[in-house]
């Protein structure tokens, strides 16, 4: 495939892998949990846990825009239990919980070596990421030396659209220069190949063995994909490995 002079991957589940995310979850939870009694809450951490279900399904609440969209949801939820909090608490109850949930997201071990004979091939590379607390994730990239292989990144947190929407795609189709018909796009769920199929991309999608505890959000037990991944076609392609793009690119 010639034509294909650009690869931009999806995070999470793709360039990231994730690990026993029942647990992460679990440990998110008791993060804030213990941050908010020592604010003064005493809720059990059982009522809390209820508290705490469908966090991120949301509607995302307006508010201070220098806050990230995490940081507003934290916000609102310490506000609704009524606690007193300054902006130095939230901030620092919010890296904790994405830093704890991040203990079970690990760098494909293929991900690092496949950008660097992405770059070496001449191809353009981007991320674009639906994720709500963008600064952690550009240090995750920075922490795994990983970010400077990124000709653009593009994170929902910054730009105001999700995936499925293929709007996020446009800064980093700028930014490189491309075509989206020049363009595959890699991902892990059925939004990022409706996205890629929406913006006239290739689809390709990654899929590993996943956890059987891997959660979109808070005790939200649902399949990763929100709808029948279709069968591979001619504008849909499926790998197992990130090295299997050096066949197909």
């Amino acid at each position: 495939m010639s034509k294909i002079k650009g690869v931009f991957f999806d995070c999470y589940g793709t360039l990231f892998q994730y690990g026993d995310m029942a647990a992460a979850w679990n440990q998110w939870l008791d993060s804030i949990y213990a941050q908010c009694r020592e604010l003064g809450m005493q809720t059990t951490r059982e009522h809390f846990s209820i508290a705490c279900h469908g966090f991120f399904s949301r509607p995302e609440p307006a508010g201070n825009e220098k806050l990230t969209v995490f940081e507003r949801r934290m916000f609102q939820f310490l506000e609704e239990l009524v606690l007193r909090f300054s902006l130095d608490d939230l901030r620092r109850i919010v890296h904790e919980a994405v830093a704890v949930w991040h203990g079970e997201i690990s760098l494909a071990e293929d991900a690092a070596g496949l950008l660097n004979d992405l770059k070496k091939m001449g191809k353009k590379i981007a991320l674009v990421s639906n994720f709500d607390h963008p600064p952690y994730l550009r240090y995750l990239l920075q922490e795994h030396k990983i970010d400077t292989c990124f000709d653009s990144i593009v994170i929902s947190g910054d730009v105001g659209i999700k995936k499925p929407d293929p709007a996020i795609f446009n800064r980093a189709l700028q930014a490189t220069k491309l075509n989206p018909e020049e363009v595959a796009y890699v991902g892990d769920t059925d939004e990022d190949i409706a996205a890629a199929r929406a913006a006239r991309m290739l689809p390709i999608l990654i899929q590993r063995n996943a956890h059987k505890n891997t959660f979109l959000d808070y005790q939200h037990n649902r399949s990763k994909h929100k709808s029948p991944i279709p069968e591979e076609g001619i504008d849909f392609l499926r790998i197992h490995h990130l090295n299997q793009l050096k066949e197909i690119i």
